[in-house]
């Protein structure tokens, strides 16, 4: 499941009961990066409280790994549990997503569409990748891009990854199938705004122990 919005308005709506994230918050210098950070709280939280996912939503801890991969802490039935998430930010939106079933590996991103994954094309793209119907070059691009960072956060290895390692195939219906070095499956879909793509994704089948991924 995810949801997409305007910061300016989600972040209005963010309440945070726990100690520590208004801890974080101070530290913060800038007001864009606070309210980024507030709205994509209330966002998760949100969806927590749509999938029943928790005794009490708002109780809900983003917490992160030692590789910077979010997720959900919380409490179902008096039992402590990890749900698999997901976080993106540009532009004045922010994108969040959760793991239906709680376990998934899932990713988002949302990018504006800019020449800048154009000039980088050679870096990042492998000679199958493919986004069908889709003419405009810097739209082509940016959205090849944006599946290979939601695929990233789906591996959970940062900046470990080599995107010219992924196949990426978007189809005309907007589905998209990314192939991860042979290794990982994964599948998803996209958004398209006038300024911007939304991709979601997520693994066809649980993932190996990251140590295990040939990044």
């Amino acid at each position: 499941m995810a949801a997409l919005g305007k910061v300016g308005t989600i972040s209005e709506y963010a309440l945070f009961p726990h100690p520590e994230e208004w801890a974080v918050l101070r530290r913060m210098q800038s007001c864009t990066r606070r309210r980024e950070w507030m709205a994509s709280r209330a966002a998760l939280r949100a969806l927590v409280a749509l999938t029943a996912s928790a005794d009490r939503p708002l109780d809900a801890k983003i917490v992160k790994d030692r590789y910077g991969r979010p997720t959900v802490r919380v409490v179902k039935q008096g039992i402590c549990h990890d749900i698999g998430c997901s976080i993106s930010h540009k532009g004045g939106r922010v994108a969040v997503c959760l793991a239906e079933d709680g376990v998934t590996a899932v990713g988002i991103d949302i990018e504006t569409v800019s020449e800048r994954p154009v000039r980088l094309a050679r870096a990042f793209i492998h000679e199958k990748d493919c986004a069908a119907g889709i003419e405009d070059a810097k739209r082509r691009y940016t959205l090849l891009w944006s599946c290979k960072e939601a695929a990233s956060k789906v591996l959970g290895l940062g900046l470990l990854v080599d995107y010219k390692k992924m196949v990426v195939v978007v189809d005309d219906a907007g589905r998209i199938r990314i192939d991860f070095n042979g290794q990982v499956e994964m599948e998803g879909t996209v958004v398209h705004l006038e300024d911007a793509v939304v991709v979601c994704c997520r693994s066809c089948r649980p993932l190996m122990k990251r140590n295990a991924l040939s990044a």
